[in-house]
């Protein structure tokens, strides 16, 4: 009697496949502690949705803990399942100006720039 939403997967190189999630969805912070988790496969389905539906929060959340209060965090396992050496605007929507575009593209590679220096 479960409710069940569709999502994509984890993009692991050849396209994000269709996938689904139990409802209700935990918030940013919950699916965060699953990315830490040791359950690999439940690590990555938590990331294709962070992904999907919490891009803002990933960016604050990288940017204010990892960059700012330098906290101790796993970053291999968040290299690992973000790809964050690799500077890919994550949080571009369609409605966006070319500034905010900019901007976006300008904390992703701090970020990345960050991982790469301390791994």
């Amino acid at each position: 009697m479960s409710e069940w939403e569709p999502c994509f997967l984890f993009d692991f190189g050849w396209g994000a496949e269709n996938g689904f999630y139990r409802k209700p969805l935990g918030d940013f912070t919950f699916l965060l502690k699953i990315v830490f988790s040791d359950d690999e496969e439940d690590s990555y389905g938590a990331t294709a949705i962070i992904l999907n539906k919490y891009p803002f929060e990933l960016k604050l959340f990288l940017k204010d803990e990892i960059l700012v209060k330098q906290k101790e965090y796993d970053l291999q396992r968040l290299e690992k399942v973000f790809n964050l050496t690799n500077p890919i605007n994550r949080t571009i929507k369609p409605s966006m100006s070319i500034y905010e575009i900019e901007k976006e593209m300008n904390d992703w590679m701090l970020i990345s720039k960050y991982f790469i220096q301390k791994l």
